[in-house]
């Protein structure tokens, strides 16, 4: 769809409203139709897990391993540390963050496309756009580590972080903050 210039890609933006989202509004809106603008979202939990496992991969992530952790709830611990520094109270890789740079709060999007329901979502989005049923691809360069993550452990601790630095995707989202201790694999 790139090649046919149906899409384009910004990719994790970063003060999108402030600044690409917008531009691309005013440029390219057509008598009287702009794009639409895209959203993914996933449930919290979930992203975590992720982006520990790509910041312990190390391959195409933004985020190291800092020195000394060597588990999830130390990373989470870090996170937080990380966001307690900071005036607003945020971590700069949180999914509430990212999503805030984004698309603003609440946030402004023409489609939502939820990782639990992406196919359906994106099939769905392409036929209201009477857009080309094109599949999405699948990559997961974590699948292909040579040093294994330690297990992402959701302890009471690591659950209270992520409901804290998560909130407003849990509130304006919907997803379900869990009430127990859990592990996710891989």
């Amino acid at each position: 769809m790139v090649d046919d210039l149906l899409w384009t890609n910004l990719g994790h933006m970063r003060n999108a409203w402030g600044g690409h989202v917008d531009a691309c509004r005013a440029e390219c809106t057509f008598n009287g139709m702009a794009p639409k603008v895209v959203v993914s979202v996933r449930d919290p939990y979930g992203y975590w897990r992720s982006l520990f496992t790509y910041a312990w991969v190390g391959d195409g992530s933004a985020l190291g391993i800092p020195a000394g952790v060597d588990s999830f709830t130390g990373f989470v611990r870090w996170a937080d540390a990380q966001a307690s520094a900071r005036s607003d109270g945020a971590f700069e890789h949180s999914l509430s963050f990212t999503l805030y740079l984004a698309c603003g709060h609440p946030c402004r999007h023409d489609y939502l496309l939820r990782t639990e329901t992406l196919e359906t979502d994106w099939y769905r989005m392409l036929s209201t756009l009477e857009l080309p049923l094109v599949a999405l691809p699948h990559s997961n360069p974590t699948k292909l580590y040579m040093r294994p993550p330690p297990p992402t452990i959701f302890t009471w601790e690591v659950v209270e972080i992520i409901d804290r630095l998560e909130s407003s995707v849990f509130d304006e989202f919907g997803y379900v903050r869990r009430e127990a201790p859990f592990e996710l694999r891989v």
